[in-house]
């Protein structure tokens, strides 16, 4: 999963699990990761959020490591 590869190559672990992302991508450069488009990640990320597998502040992403991974695998 590309947030999960991003957390390890650009992120910081933080207290309770999470991974905060320490660069910024926008939706568009997400998509062009992964051959998608913008609106796909738009709603991908939107649906992580409503699921509490991902949360945003002002640094960025944080990212719920092992529910992320419970989702996934």
């Amino acid at each position: 999963m590309l947030l999960l590869r991003l957390g390890k190559k650009h992120g910081e672990m933080t207290d309770g699990g999470f991974i905060q992302l320490t660069t910024q991508f926008t939706n568009r450069e997400l998509a062009n990761m992964i051959g998608s488009t913008r609106e796909t990640i738009n709603r991908t990320l939107n649906k992580f959020k409503k699921n509490n597998l991902i949360q945003e502040n002002e640094q960025g992403f944080l990212i719920h490591v092992e529910k992320l991974k419970e989702e996934l695998f």
